[in-house]
């Protein structure tokens, strides 16, 4: 672990003991790994919300009276 030269002039020894403590508890609980699973999931939904919401923008979920096999945008001749 890593402590800066302006956190070692603020506080005493016994104050950086707890601030160290403290980071360390993280460490041991997990809480970084929980953190980043939860993010990635959040992340996840993001981007299937995303491709659900340009699918339907952009028409690619609806469906087709047309029975020929032509796309709606394609004219017949």
């Amino acid at each position: 672990m890593a402590v800066t030269e302006g956190l070692l002039k603020l506080m005493n020894r016994d104050e950086l003991e707890g601030v160290l403590a403290h980071e360390l508890a993280h460490v041991r609980n997990r809480d970084i790994l929980i953190g980043s699973i939860a993010a990635t999931m959040a992340g996840a939904i993001m981007i299937l919300a995303n491709m659900a919401r340009w699918s339907a923008f952009l028409g690619g979920g609806s469906s087709s009276d047309n029975q020929g096999g032509e796309e709606d945008w394609v004219e017949s001749a």
